[in-house]
C-alpha cells in the first residue's frame, strides 16, 4: 500500500504554481515602467535642448533685424530691443561655458537659463546631454556651430556701439548707414 501512495502525484496548490508566473509578469511590468521612464527622461532632455536652441536662435535672429532697424533710423526702441535679444544670447554663452567647466555650478547655470525663458523642466536634462554627450558627433557639431557665432554676436556688438556713436553726433549719412547696414547683413549671412 505504501507503494501505491508514493506513485501518486503530489499536489501543488494552484497559487504556488502561478506563483513563478507572477513574479515573471511583475518583473515583465517593472522593465516597461522602468523604460517608460528612460524615454520619458530622453523626451525632456531632447526638449530642453530644443526649447534652448530656439530660444537662442530667435534672439540671435532678433538681435541682427533689430540692430539692422536701429543702425538706419537710429530709434531707441530698436537699440533697446537689440540689447535685450543680445543679452539672451549672452546668457546662452555664459551658460554653455560654464556647463564646459572643470566643475560646474548647475544651479547658477539653470538661473542663468530661467532668466531667458527656457522651460525650467526641462533644464537639467539638456544640461546632462551637453555635459556628457558632447564628445558625440552630433552635439559636438552642435556646440562647435555654436562657438562659431560668437565672434559674429561681438562684432554686432560693436556695430551697435558704433551706430550708437553715429546717431549722438547727429544723423548719420546715407553712405554711414549703409556701410553699417551692410556689414549686419554680412555678419548675418554667416
Amino acid at each position: 500500500m505504501n507503494a501505491s501512495r508514493s506513485d501518486k502525484p503530489i499536489a501543488i496548490p494552484l497559487a504556488r504554481q502561478l506563483r513563478p508566473l507572477l513574479v515573471g509578469m511583475l518583473l515583465i511590468v517593472l522593465l516597461v515602467l522602468v523604460l517608460t521612464w528612460i524615454a520619458l527622461q530622453v523626451q525632456v532632455a531632447v526638449a530642453g535642448l530644443l526649447n534652448g536652441e530656439s530660444i537662442w536662435s530667435k534672439a540671435e535672429k532678433q538681435a541682427v533685424i533689430d540692430l539692422y532697424a536701429y543702425a538706419e533710423t537710429g530709434s531707441a526702441d530698436h537699440l533697446a530691443a537689440f540689447r535685450r535679444q543680445v543679452q539672451i544670447v549672452a546668457d546662452y554663452r555664459v551658460a554653455r561655458d560654464a556647463l564646459a567647466s572643470a566643475e560646474p555650478n548647475y544651479r547658477a547655470i539653470e538661473q542663468v537659463l530661467v532668466r531667458t525663458g527656457a522651460l525650467r523642466e526641462s533644464i537639467p536634462g539638456g544640461l546632462f546631454v551637453l555635459r556628457h554627450f558632447a564628445h558625440t558627433p552630433y552635439i559636438h557639431n552642435a556646440l562647435e556651430s555654436w562657438r562659431a557665432t560668437d565672434a559674429g554676436m561681438d562684432e554686432l556688438q560693436r556695430l551697435a556701439v558704433e551706430s550708437q556713436a553715429a546717431y549722438a553726433t547727429g544723423a548719420p549719412s546715407a553712405v554711414q548707414r549703409a556701410a553699417i547696414t551692410r556689414r549686419i547683413l554680412a555678419i548675418n549671412q554667416h
